[in-house]
């Protein structure tokens, strides 16, 4: 019993990474999102589930491709 509540809580955390990363992705928030991205994966890791794993994958590259193309703000008067 204590195996499938270890489970359940992980992948609760896992899902709940997932979705705070699009929330600061759609607000164009890279890093944060970045940063549930990669608690995602390691969780997904963790639980050895495959799917979550690719699904953490293609978030992460994508997020780090946005976060690569954003424009840099200067703050050189």
């Amino acid at each position: 019993m204590k195996f499938i509540e270890r489970e359940f809580r992980l992948i609760s955390q896992a899902i709940a990474c997932c979705k705070l990363g699009m929330m600061y992705k759609n607000q164009s928030l890279y890093e944060k999102a970045l940063g549930y991205f990669e608690m995602f994966f390691k969780l997904s890791c963790t639980l050895g589930n495959q799917s979550l794993i690719d699904a953490a994958r293609l978030n992460l590259a994508y997020v780090k491709r946005l976060h690569m193309n954003e424009p840099q703000i200067s703050n050189d008067v």
